[in-house]
């Protein structure tokens, strides 16, 4: 394992199938030290017994968090936060399916990109591939998904995307970053927390890109 350290944070509200994709395709592409902090937000124990597909992964420590009853995103970030640990924290949804090298790919998109406050990635939906997040454009009354539901294969896409923001679905952040930013503003609930949060590290001078791999 590499001398680099990520720690995901996955909220949890998930039926057991799509919760097990998740997991299976985690436990095939972990490539560094990873602590993989899920946060129970009122799954079934069905759901999560799931996790336990992930034991004895090597590089992979596991720590979970519960709710009796959904709490909402914000909340659950925030609780697993104080336990992030190394140098990358990713915030992914518990629906996700991740492709080889990714944990790779995204460290050399830190160590490549000047100013890299975070870091989100080009999402695709399975069943017609077509892209569902590749960052958000927005102005005071608008926001919109960039290249929604359009097919990789019909552009020319760069290598990376300097947007406005991305989605927390996919949104990998330097913990140093975190540390100098906070908590997310629990005044949101599932919906543009992330926006928000962004918006708050580009205050704090970075920038955020879409690595389109």
């Amino acid at each position: 394992m590499n001398k680099y350290k990520f720690t995901i944070i996955t909220p949890v509200f998930q039926t057991p199938t799509i919760f097990e994709l998740y997991i299976r395709s985690l436990r095939e592409t972990i490539e560094f030290n990873t602590k993989i902090i899920f946060i129970n937000d009122g799954s079934s124990a069905e759901t999560m017994k799931k996790a336990d597909i992930l034991s004895n992964t090597a590089g992979l420590e596991l720590f979970i968090l519960n709710h009796d009853s959904p709490q909402g995103c914000v909340k659950c970030i925030n609780e697993a936060i104080p336990y992030i640990e190394g140098d990358y924290t990713v915030m992914l949804d518990s629906d996700i399916i991740l492709p080889q090298n990714w944990q790779t790919n995204l460290l050399n998109s830190f160590l490549n990109l000047n100013n890299a406050g975070a870091i989100g990635a080009l999402l695709l939906y399975p069943q017609s591939n077509g892209i569902q997040n590749c960052g958000l454009v927005f102005a005071e009354r608008l926001i919109k998904h960039l290249y929604f539901n359009n097919r990789i294969d019909f552009l020319n896409l760069p290598n990376y995307i300097n947007v406005q923001s991305t989605v927390f679905a996919f949104c990998a952040i330097h913990n140093e970053i975190i540390e100098s930013v906070g908590l997310l503003d629990e005044s949101f609930f599932n919906g543009n927390e992330d926006v928000d949060y962004q918006l708050r590290i580009q205050e704090c001078g970075y920038d955020i890109f879409i690595n389109t791999a």
